[in-house]
């Protein structure tokens, strides 16, 4: 029987006929011990008085008589309930009250009181918790089908509350971390970014919203009527840059289904930083709810950075009915202290658990570091040396990549949509700059 020290609990047991009972610890009356042993129902009235936030205090009661504190025993530091355990215990009409009733829930059943019958109990599941349980509680001992298939939803289905899809990231970001991804757009699609139909959406801005306003600067310079939407899960990092808001700069709530008013379209999304916390199997949902947002022949730009962007790669989608890859794009910050194998680092999702020693993407890396060995013992400076070594990686190695020199000096590598396979026979890759 279960006594919380919380309680003024006491437990009596009728005067016997004939008696004999026995306690451990002593055989004349119980001191500070928890637990004995009688012959119900064959023992003196005696009653066991505990009052709250108090030490344990043993007291014995005669009837008739006083009750009479015979010590007082150190508590201990954390209190716990009493026990106690008898082999017979005689209750006659006693009315049964949930307020002391264990806690037992039969499986698919809404009772709480304990089941009898051998079936019944074998179906009955108890509690573990300390003291009794609900006295209320209605519903399936288990989880219906519709809970398990509601439990593992994917990500691409809503939760009965409406929250975003995705995860928060961890927000940080800084200047000029994404302005490669500004520069490929203007060099690499000028007609497609002077005339972009939609909406150009920075997804995960993070803690301050200085990627999206640098966006929308740089751009204008080419199309003045660019718009920019930055979208952030966290609700407070949209609250904290709701200030910065500006005609063609808009800050909203959400996640992977973006946030647009009605008759809003999207011609760019860029998802930088996000994917590569979630596992693998996700990313391919992720991408078929952004690539639903787009407008035909819109582009998707999904990759990584380091955290001072010197450093990026990211796939290049473009929507044709469905999303269609373009390609990946590696793009350091060329300098002298630049190696290429440093790129393995910010791969995306798709391709960093696959950089296996002597796979394709680690042979892809050896050929490159070897093309650029071999310029840099030309002499060349930087930038002649990325774009030697990328003509290397395609007349020497066949990897399939665009030549473009206006791309390749600026320290663009993009590679075709078979990387990291090589292609011997393939021409030099090219996506039509739509108008």
């Amino acid at each position: 029987m279960d006594v919380s020290p919380w309680m003024r609990a006491t437990i009596r047991v009728f005067p016997p006929r004939s008696a004999a009972a026995m306690a451990s610890g002593s055989s004349a009356r119980p001191h500070s011990p928890r637990t004995g042993t009688t012959s119900a129902p064959q023992r003196s009235a005696i009653s066991i008085s505990r009052r709250p936030k108090r030490p344990h205090s043993p007291t014995t009661t005669r009837s008739p008589g006083s009750t009479k504190e015979v010590m007082a025993a150190s508590s201990p530091a954390r209190p716990v309930p009493g026990t106690g355990n008898a082999r017979a215990f005689a209750v006659s009409k006693a009315k049964r009250v949930s307020a002391i009733t264990s806690f037992m829930m039969p499986v698919n059943s809404g009772s709480n009181w304990p089941s009898s019958g051998v079936a019944m109990a074998r179906s009955t599941r108890g509690s573990a918790m300390v003291g009794p349980g609900p006295s209320k509680m209605r519903g399936e001992g288990r989880r219906s089908p519709s809970e398990s298939a509601a439990m593992g939803e994917t990500l691409l289905r809503s939760s009965p509350m409406r929250k975003p899809l995705g995860q928060p990231t961890r927000g940080k970001t800084a200047p000029n971390r994404l302005r490669k991804t500004d520069t490929f757009l203007a060099v690499a699609f000028p007609a497609f970014v002077r005339h972009l139909p939609g909406l150009y959406v920075d997804l995960g801005f993070g803690a301050y919203p200085v990627t999206p306003r640098e966006t929308l600067h740089r751009l204008r310079r080419l199309n003045p009527r660019l718009a920019v939407l930055g979208v952030e899960i966290d609700p407070v990092r949209v609250a904290e840059a709701q200030p910065f808001a500006a005609p063609g700069l808009a800050f909203r709530h959400g996640g992977f289904d973006l946030p647009l008013a009605r008759g809003e379209r999207v011609s760019v999304i860029r998802a930088f930083n996000v994917l590569r916390q979630y596992d693998e199997a996700a990313v391919a949902g992720a991408l078929v709810a952004l690539g639903a947002a787009l407008t035909e022949d819109g582009l998707l730009l999904e990759g990584t950075s380091d955290p001072h962007g010197r450093l990026l790669a990211f796939n290049l989608f473009r929507k044709a009915g469905a999303l269609v890859s373009a390609g990946v794009v590696l793009a350091p910050r060329v300098g002298a202290d630049f190696t290429p194998r440093a790129l393995r680092a910010v791969l995306p999702k798709a391709f960093i658990h696959h950089a296996e020693p002597a796979g394709a993407i680690d042979r892809f890396f050896a050929a490159w570091e070897a093309a650029w060995q071999r310029a840099r013992g030309r002499a060349f400076p930087p930038r002649q040396r990325f774009v030697a070594a990328a003509l290397g990686l395609a007349e020497r190695e066949g990897y399939s990549l665009d030549r473009r020199e206006i791309l390749l000096k600026r320290g663009f590598l993009w590679l075709g949509q078979n990387w990291p396979a090589r292609d011997r026979d393939a021409v030099q890759h090219r996506v039509r700059d739509s108008p």
